[in-house]
């Protein structure tokens, strides 16, 4: 098992997208955003899935970073009047 830890640079990129919720800001942090959460989250669902598989084999643990078992940052806002533009947490 590999030592997949959120380091404190997460929450503080967490804040500054709850400040910051707008396209320009997350285009110019988007290597923060898959250092301290991408790369991390996924070596963690990595380091898990088959201590999940022991549990129940019925539960899949997908590490991918699309259509895997960590939800995308990317928020449909076509149809809400007012919503952020990207989740500010991390989901898997």
């Amino acid at each position: 098992m590999t030592d997949a830890i959120f380091a404190s640079d997460l929450f503080a990129f967490l804040r500054q997208l709850k400040r910051h919720n707008n396209r320009d800001w997350f285009a110019k942090n988007k290597t923060g955003y898959q250092d301290v959460l991408v790369e991390p989250a996924l070596n963690s669902i990595n380091d898990f899935a088959p201590h999940v598989y022991e549990l129940s084999p019925l539960l899949l643990l997908d590490a991918r970073s699309t259509r895997g078992s960590l939800f995308r940052t990317y928020r449909d806002v076509s149809a809400a009047l007012q919503c952020a533009t990207y989740a500010n947490k991390a989901i898997a």
